[in-house]
């Protein structure tokens, strides 16, 4: 009988440290499990404060982009305008030598 109370005793002991490990298991992967979670909410404010971020950035990317096309458009029409006023000039210039030419044709000598 005495040896069935001695092994009794050794379960008993083993159980006993059994249980004490995996509570030492436990309190080590909740312990993780807080420090998982505290990142995760870092994590998640960083994240939803560059979105914001982003927003503003691309919002501001596309005033800035209609202002450079609008500023293209401009500048296409301008130089556009100015080649046919080039045109228009150096005709202007033909004409004038030409009928100047044909005026001092006729001057008498």
């Amino acid at each position: 009988m005495s040896q069935l109370g001695a092994r009794l005793q050794i379960c008993n002991e083993e159980l006993v440290n059994l249980i004490e490990n995996m509570r030492k298991n436990l309190e080590d992967i909740e312990s993780e499990i807080d420090s998982d979670e505290k990142q995760k909410a870092i994590l998640t404010a960083q994240i939803e404060e560059l979105s914001l971020s982003l927003d503003k950035v691309n919002e501001s990317l596309k005033e800035k982009i209609a202002m450079k096309n609008g500023y293209c458009q401009i500048v296409n029409e301008a130089e556009t305008a100015y080649m046919k006023i080039l045109e228009s000039s150096q005709t202007l210039i033909s004409v004038v030598k030409q009928k100047h030419s044909m005026l001092e044709e006729l001057k008498p000598s």
